[in-house]
């Protein structure tokens, strides 16, 4: 999601998610889902038909109802706002979904309930059977990730290891980014 036009929750443009879904998409063989197309219910169909799957977008941390933390997704026009909650995801299956990368602020964030249970994105991807996530504890320095993310999916298609894939593209962004200063402007 680029969110190129105004929307109804005022989040900022990220002119460089189109250009990191595509670069993810062709390693992997496939077609993006992009912007207007990026439904939820098209975003929630991939998912279950998926063996990896990435989302680059708009994330948000609900730190008092962790079952409301959310991943933004395109406005149906049909009612549905394109919000898809953390709570949403405990009715679906994803057993099928070995890797699921969200390039979203905060999506690794969660919070333990007066049980000790973990809720929110991550708690709710496992419980729907996702295998392995990989996801931000903090905001999304977005010409890192159209470096980390690409090379992450090159080095698996490659052969390695997820761990191993996840190092050398950690290795690839940190030598890319040497002088980067969180918090700069990114695109």
């Amino acid at each position: 999601m680029t969110f190129a036009k105004p929307n109804r929750f005022g989040l900022p443009p990220i002119k460089s998610s189109a250009s990191e879904a595509a670069a993810v998409a062709a390693t992997l063989g496939v077609a993006p889902i992009l912007d207007d197309a990026a439904t939820k219910s098209a975003v929630l169909a991939a998912l279950g038909r998926s063996r990896y799957a990435h989302i680059s977008t708009h994330g948000r941390h609900a730190v008092v109802a962790p079952g409301f933390q959310t991943i933004f997704c395109a406005d149906d026009g049909a009612g549905d706002d394109g919000r898809l909650h953390a709570y949403e995801i405990l009715a679906l299956d994803l057993r099928g979904l070995e890797l699921l990368t969200l390039s979203a602020c905060e999506t690794a964030l969660g919070r333990y309930d007066l049980g000790d249970n973990l809720r929110g994105l991550p708690a709710t991807f496992f419980l729907a059977g996702v295998q392995t996530i990989v996801a931000t504890l903090w905001p999304v320095e977005r010409p890192a990730a159209a470096t980390f993310f690409p090379a992450f999916y090159t080095a698996i298609e490659g052969g390695a290891s997820q761990r191993n894939a996840f190092a050398a593209a950690q290795a690839k962004t940190r030598s890319a980014f040497r002088n980067f200063a969180p918090g700069e402007p990114s695109t």
